[in-house]
């Protein structure tokens, strides 16, 4: 299932697709994977924009604090663009931006994604903050704006799922456990549907929340057992 993969492997999906591409192709299955894409998408804006919150409130340190043994943080540094002022090609400042990244002999540099790959543009430090840890960021409810076809993730139940298909209990209740969240599941009555008419399309449902309060949606999406809703709510006692 196409909500079962990982963001990169829907996105080498994505790509596969359109070289396969055709008259012949199925307009149903060019809706599924669009709206998909889409979902993801919405969700990664979403984690953005929390982000970015998050490094406008925190408070930023001297440089020479940071960490030198190969320790990941982030970095706020200017961004640098080559001019020719007069025949003559200077350096500017042209602004700032974020960046992953370490110390790596003699000098900083970006982190690109693997240790044996690094950026050569060069880093102008103004200051930095530890790389915020997953574990330490709780998980708040989110407006539910369901796709076309009525599926729907909160950003962090995403980014912890990465597109497994199965989660140990003792996993996901752990995370729940360090979120300070508890759960349940509602299950979409599939003898009420009709295959060939509803099958992967979930919009016509809208499941309710669980009796008591604070209950908010974690997930809406399709298993083998049929539709589910992941409903979360922060723990009694949890601060």
């Amino acid at each position: 299932m196409l909500s079962s993969k990982s963001n990169k492997e829907l996105v080498e999906a994505g790509h596969q697709f359109a070289k396969a591409l055709d008259a012949d192709m199925p307009l149903t299955d060019i809706a599924k994977l669009v709206s998909v894409l889409a979902t993801r998408l919405d969700c990664a804006i979403v984690r953005g924009d929390q982000f970015q919150k998050q490094l406008a409130s925190s408070v930023l340190r001297d440089i020479s604090e940071a960490p030198r043994d190969g320790r990941r943080f982030l970095m706020l540094t200017y961004t640098l663009a080559t001019r020719d002022i007069q025949n003559r090609y200077v350096t500017l400042r042209t602004g700032t931006r974020w960046v992953e990244a370490y110390f790596r002999e003699p000098s900083w540099a970006e982190w690109c994604g693997h240790e044996k790959a690094f950026s050569t543009s060069s880093l102008d430090p103004i200051g930095w903050i530890p790389l915020p840890s997953p574990e330490g960021m709780m998980v708040y409810p989110l407006h539910v704006d369901r796709c076309k076809y009525g599926f729907w993730s909160h950003p962090d139940y995403l980014a912890f799922c990465d597109g497994r298909e199965y989660i140990p209990s003792a996993e996901f209740n752990q995370w729940m456990e360090s979120k300070g969240l508890e759960w349940t599941v509602d299950y979409r009555d599939e003898e009420e549907i009709e295959p060939g008419v509803d099958g992967y399309d979930l919009s016509t449902w809208n499941p309710e929340a669980p009796a008591g309060n604070g209950w908010f949606v974690g997930s809406i999406h399709d298993t083998e057992d049929g539709a589910v809703c992941i409903w979360l709510r922060a723990k009694a006692g949890a601060k």
